[in-house]
């Protein structure tokens, strides 16, 4: 469980819902000045707020978490922003991508180092000789391919943030 923080200790911002896993109790959301933040359950629980869905926007205070920024208070939590059942794509169909995060990418082509259906993530070694680069199965997804196996060669839209590099698109070559 993340430490407690006092309220008012964090920045005020609105985010909105990347993902949240209610089985594992945590997921990330975004932060309007273009970061990420993760979101853990208890957050939620010390306000007396559900899950949220996928999409749904939060006004929260962010503050230092043990690996990066976190929501530490959750002060309210918007509507919208999840798509109705019936706008998103069909199962193994890619979903549309979101232009605005292929923003301040590069292309970059590699080869899985490993991957974890499991964990949800894995990592590919870059051809440019740059740091590997992290590979959520979100983006997978949203490019309608299941899993990426070791040694598979494949081309990423790669973002810097500042837990290192980022892949926002995914294609297999």
């Amino acid at each position: 469980m993340p430490p407690y923080q006092p309220p008012g200790s964090g920045q005020t911002v609105e985010a909105v819902v990347k993902w949240f896993n209610t089985t594992k109790g945590f997921g990330f959301v975004a932060v309007s000045d273009g970061s990420e933040a993760f979101l853990h359950i208890s957050a939620l629980e010390q306000a007396g707020l559900p899950a949220p869905r996928e999409g749904a926007t939060l006004k929260c205070e962010i503050g230092a978490g043990k690996k990066g920024p976190q929501v530490t208070r959750v002060l309210s939590v918007g509507d919208g922003g999840a798509a109705p059942m019936g706008n998103r794509p069909a199962p193994g169909r890619p979903a549309p991508i979101d232009t605005a995060s292929l923003a301040n990418t590069v292309e970059v082509e590699g080869t899985v180092k490993w991957f974890s259906p499991e964990r949800g993530y894995g990592f590919v070694t870059a051809d440019d000789g740059g740091a590997d680069v992290f590979v959520h199965v979100d983006y997978l997804r949203r490019a309608g391919i299941a899993a990426i196996d070791t040694d598979q060669r494949v081309a990423l839209a790669v973002a810097t943030t500042n837990k290192g590099r980022e892949a926002r698109a995914v294609r297999l070559l």
